[in-house]
């Protein structure tokens, strides 16, 4: 019989073996977190080294130009077990190590993150990397925007604060208590993490609480627009009761932040700020931002004391914050993944009374101030004093969470007879307030293990302690004693019953309530499939009509600019189903990428748009040498070419295949109701019941028991399975001198009925 266990090679012995297992599969992926970014921030740069876990062999970045590299740090990714069968040791699960880097760029245009490279065993393994797009932005001393973090990188339940700041200048002398704000025209911010949607693996505050705090009232209130939040009109807002024709409808919503006075360059601020708190739940990196600024602010007063108002775009850096593991250096091997204080662990065992060989249940219960979904099993294996006098098998412990624990039920089996002690079991965690690793130990546990002795027939056949001897014509004929077989009418009932008419009803209402819901999905999305074309050609109607009126006038100044930037926004917007408003050149370049269009295309399209956007900022919109009336010809050509790109027939609607699927399992599932419902058949299934038991009755010799035994076996092989049956059937069984079948069968009828006096007899 081949022996399984688990091995407690040490940690460095299984790192050389890993190293030699995979040194000629080694493999790099590069990878970042972003591929568009402003001139001033940065990004993470992770290169994951698949096939060896060796901190020493670093990756090559050198080849990696025209930017800032910084190294943040590397860990194990490393997920393995070694397993010994008849002495020969295999390796089972993955080895990898991540590295990850911080990238500034210098300068605007495409950077390439790479090659990189990795020396292994005197070769270079190289992975090109990928190509970071990096957007300039204009220069002004009026509007900053910038976004904090209170840590760059914290462990899992460590929380940390997103500040986000805008500074806008004051206006001068004795008009410095005014905000530089137009209450009727507010600038837009984009923020992305602003939103209500949750954030995978962080505990977020709640946005709409927050923003709902923070929400400007008064129409005439200087604030913020804030991504695409809106309100309806207030009817009851005297100060806009005179615009009749939009008392119902929706505005941009405006906002105010924290606000105080600065001082930055030598010149006044006013700045706006707004604190937000996270904690993280799972490991890996997250990248709040870029903030953007759009809009006017006003920059001055002219003679007649009005307002001088200016355009501004300004860009916030995004920051990232990475959830990291705790540090390699001096974990134990019980660490079990905690991150927190004051953890707990308890010990107990379903019996302290056993033979050795007997399984053990044996509970690990762990809590504490910590995230419980993080804890996992600890490898009892890797503790030698455990192993001493137990065989665990770590490879069917089972999981499961209570109220501010974790439970964990290992399977043991004493090796040694005699008063043996399970020993303490330790169990390590990371401490959050020391920043150390801290081991805890359970009480021990005493274990009386008898020796275990050899059961034959003798012993499970015989008279029961509390029922009288039978001197009849039983023990004349050598017929083992044995408990009365059970003649009840339940015998030929399966445990899982046939339905009755209201089960029937029952488990067909769901599957019909689907089928309904599907059919009317389906309906609804034929009847409005046509809404999509019809607003794409719209989007294409309106761009061609307002080229065409550029193509026609004479005037190329800033207003025939801001038409063919807002042709270009109207087309994508409206013709890929995004917002107008805050579409950015970038954000146009990510929304054309990957729908199958010529790269050249997408390029000569976002350059028209970038200039042209960029150009509503300026106060000459000729200043790089473009001719308007050209530009909007080549946009027309560029839509067309998109058009004719994206003119496929679409299979995303109507009836596909899937729904087919859906519908032909909804039928199965109901067809499998019916036919459980009438599958069965109570009078067959008495019929050989009764049969068995008269044969039970009347036989007297082996094979005669024999045969009972064989129409208990049809009663089971119909379905029909539960504790008299097999009871019968063991003690058939036995009476016919088959002493391993009927040990079988009479355990299995203790599964179903439990143990009871009969069955232990």
């Amino acid at each position: 019989m081949a022996i399984k266990r688990k091995s407690t090679i040490s940690y460095f012995a299984l790192m050389l073996h890993t190293s030699l297992l995979y040194a000629a599969d080694v493999q790099l992926d590069v990878s970042a977190n972003r591929s568009t970014i402003y001139i001033g921030e940065s990004l993470l740069l992770n290169v994951k080294v698949k096939g060896i876990d060796n901190s020493q062999a670093t990756p090559d970045l050198s080849a990696i130009t025209n930017c800032t590299v910084k190294m943040l740090g590397s860990h194990s990714d490393s997920r393995f077990s070694v397993v010994i069968v008849n002495g020969k040791m295999t390796k089972e699960g993955y080895t990898g190590r991540v590295y990850t880097y911080e990238i500034t760029p210098n300068s605007t245009g495409l950077l390439k993150a790479g090659p990189v490279k990795l020396p292994v065993d005197g070769k270079a393994i190289i992975a090109e990397g990928p190509l970071i797009e990096v957007t300039g932005v204009e220069k002004q001393d009026w509007v900053n925007v910038d976004i904090r973090t209170s840590r760059g990188s914290v462990l899992v339940d460590e929380a940390f604060d997103i500040t986000i700041r805008v500074l806008l200048k004051r206006l001068p002398e004795q008009f410095a208590d005014i905000e530089p704000l137009d209450p009727h025209d507010p600038p837009v911010l984009s923020i992305p993490f602003l939103e209500t949607a949750p954030l995978s693996g962080l505990d977020m505050p709640d946005i709409s609480q927050i923003l709902r705090s923070h929400l400007v009232q008064k129409n005439d209130a200087p604030g913020f627009a804030i991504n695409n939040y809106s309100v309806r009109n207030d009817p009851f807002d005297f100060n806009g009761m005179f615009n009749f024709g939009g008392m119902t409808q929706e505005r941009k919503a405006k906002f105010t932040f924290d606000k105080v006075t600065t001082d930055k360059n030598g010149s006044s601020f006013y700045e706006y700020s707004l604190k937000l708190s996270y904690t993280p739940t799972e490991e890996g990196s997250h990248t709040f931002g870029p903030a953007i600024f759009k809009g006017p602010i006003v920059i001055g007063v002219d003679k007649s004391n009005r307002g001088i108002k200016k355009a501004l775009f300004a860009v916030g850096p995004a920051c990232v914050v990475r959830v990291v593991p705790p540090p390699e250096e001096g974990r134990p091997f019980s660490y079990v993944g905690a991150i927190g204080s004051n953890l707990t662990a308890e010990a107990s065992i379903d019996t302290q009374m056993c033979k050795v060989g007997d399984p053990l249940k044996l509970t690990l219960e762990i809590s504490g101030n910590a995230r419980i979904d993080n804890i996992t099993a600890p490898s009892l294996n890797t503790q030698e004093k455990l192993i001493k006098n137990f065989k665990i098998y770590d490879d069917t412990v089972q999981t499961t969470a209570k109220e501010g624990k974790k439970c964990f039920t290992y399977t043991i089996r004493p090796i040694a007879a005699g008063t043996i002690e399970l020993p303490p079991i330790e169990v390590s965690y990371f401490d959050s307030i020391s920043r150390s690793y801290k081991t805890i130990k359970t009480l021990p546990i005493p274990v009386r293990a008898n020796e275990s002795q050899e059961i034959g027939a003798d012993n499970i056949i015989g008279t029961a302690t509390n029922r009288p001897a039978d001197n009849g014509k039983a023990s004349e004929s050598n017929v083992p004693i044995v408990a009365p077989i059970d003649m009840s009418i339940d015998g030929c009932k399966p445990v899982t019953s046939y339905l009755t008419n209201n089960q029937i009803i029952i488990l067909l209402i769901a599957p019909l309530a689907y089928l309904f819901t599907l059919v009317f999905v389906l309906l609804s999305k034929h009847i409005k499939q046509d809404k999509e074309p019809r607003r794409r050609k719209q989007a294409l109607a309106e761009a061609i009509s307002l080229l065409h009126k550029l193509n026609t006038s004479p005037e190329t100044g800033n207003k025939e600019a801001v038409i063919l930037s807002m042709a270009i926004r109207k087309y994508i917007a409206n013709r890929f189903g995004v917002s107008e408003a805050g579409l950015t050149p970038s954000d146009a370049r990510n929304i054309l990428k990957g729908r199958g269009l010529e790269q050249e295309t997408i390029n000569m399209l976002c350059s028209i748009f970038e200039h042209y956007f960029n150009s509503n900022y300026s106060s000459d919109p000729h200043r790089t040498g473009h001719n308007i009336n050209e530009d909007s010809r080549n946009t027309l050509v560029l839509i067309e070419k998109i058009e004719s790109a994206l003119d496929r027939p679409s299979d995303n609607s109507g009836f596909t295949s899937t729904h087919f699927a859906t519908i032909v399992m909804a039928i199965s599932c109901l067809i499998t109701i019916a036919a459980t419902a009438l599958a069965e058949n109570p009078v067959e299934y008495q019929f050989l019941w009764n049969e068995a038991n008269a044969m039970m009755a009347s036989a007297t010799l082996p094979e005669e028991f024999l045969e009972a035994a064989s129409v208990y076996q049809k009663l089971v092989d119909s379905g029909v399975k539960n504790g008299s049956v097999f009871y019968n059937m063991g003690t058939a069984l036995l009476l016919g001198h088959q002493y391993d079948r009927a040990l079988y069968a009479l355990l299995r009828a203790e599964r179903y009925s439990g143990s009871n006096a009969d069955i232990k007899h």
